[in-house]
């Protein structure tokens, strides 16, 4: 039989002031990195990828890109977590999940360089 419906989970932003407003230090380091996604503001567990390229690239701010690697094993780990949740519908899990993500994020921010 053919199906013509399906489900989708996904996961969606949710800022208040978008994400130049919610996270202006992490804005304005990763718009050099992938504008595109940043004119979009995606979801946080989006720029996982985003900061790791920004670790590994050498002609970023070392200052900022070391305050990063200290956060990006946990955020890898809390993506991964997400998927496997989001994959197995276990949604209450996923949703206490990306509210570690959120606080992660937010604290990444307090400690980047202005």
């Amino acid at each position: 039989m053919e199906s013509y419906q399906q489900i989708r989970v996904r996961i969606e932003p949710h800022y208040s002031d978008g994400l130049a407003g919610s996270f202006p230090r992490l804005h304005r380091l990763l718009s050099g990195v992938d504008n595109r996604l940043l004119e979009q503001s995606p979801p946080l567990i989006d720029l996982v990828d985003v900061l790791v390229r920004l670790v590994q690239d050498d002609d970023r701010d070392p200052a900022a890109g070391k305050v990063v690697a200290g956060y990006l094993d946990e955020l890898k780990e809390l993506r991964e977590q997400v998927t496997e949740a989001v994959g197995g519908w276990q949604l209450s899990e996923a949703q206490t999940a990306l509210g570690r993500m959120d606080e992660l994020f937010v604290r990444l921010e307090g400690e980047l360089p202005g």
